[in-house]
């Protein structure tokens, strides 16, 4: 697991204000557990952060980051954390 952080303020008040799409809301986890690693891993990518859109449109230097993780070898999944701006990438080794 990476962690990156741009060192950039995402106030959470502004980015649950400027929230337009709660497509996440609705999502049932998996009932069990995850048998593994990529099973994991499966599920996820079906997933997103809903607030990853607003954050980038508060600050742009996500996408960036974002963009500049899923380009390491290895990585499998990235996202934004939370409402932002520390970034996160998950690979297999």
């Amino acid at each position: 697991m990476l962690l990156v952080n741009p060192r950039v303020a995402v106030p959470t008040k502004d980015v649950f204000a400027a929230l337009k799409d709660r497509s996440g809301a609705e999502m049932t986890l998996p009932r069990g557990h995850f048998r593994d690693t990529a099973d994991l891993l499966r599920f996820l990518e079906t997933t997103r952060n809903d607030l990853e859109a607003p954050g980038r449109a508060i600050q742009p230097v996500i996408g960036e980051v974002l963009t500049a993780i899923a380009a390491l070898p290895g990585a499998l999944l990235t996202r934004m954390s939370g409402s932002g701006a520390t970034c996160l990438a998950s690979s297999r080794r």
